[in-house]
């Protein structure tokens, strides 16, 4: 599901109450455990955590660089992490949790992780 929503509020008034609770539910950790520095905006219909132009502007496209994003899928949420910017150390962090989301559910709904793209999902 796309979302042409211009804020994340405005993005989350789009979903059922028990949609909407589960995703402020996984935003309030991601605002909890982003490094300092990084911005949270709606791009590319989904909420973006990413490095503002004005810290970081030289990338290859013109445009910020996504540290992470959350999105509200037709069946399912996905939290996107993309690794590019981590360390070792960062990436054996994220795997150990993959495995423990594994078994965790959150509001009701089980987690499911694939570690290929490190992506979150709740069914």
């Amino acid at each position: 599901m796309h979302s042409d929503a211009a804020t994340v509020e405005e993005y989350l008034s789009e979903f059922s109450d028990e949609r909407r609770e589960t995703v402020k539910e996984v935003r309030k950790v991601i605002l909890e455990n982003l490094p300092e520095g990084y911005e949270e905006v709606m791009n590319w219909g989904m909420i973006c955590y990413q490095a503002p132009l004005e810290i970081y502007p030289d990338t290859y496209n013109g445009k910020a660089l996504m540290y992470a994003a959350l999105a509200s899928q037709k069946n399912h949420m996905a939290v996107y992490l993309t690794g590019i910017y981590m360390d070792e150390m960062t990436v054996a962090t994220l795997k150990k949790a993959s495995v423990r989301a594994e078994s965790d559910t959150m509001s009701g709904n089980h987690v499911y992780v694939s570690e290929s793209w490190m992506t979150c999902r709740s069914h």
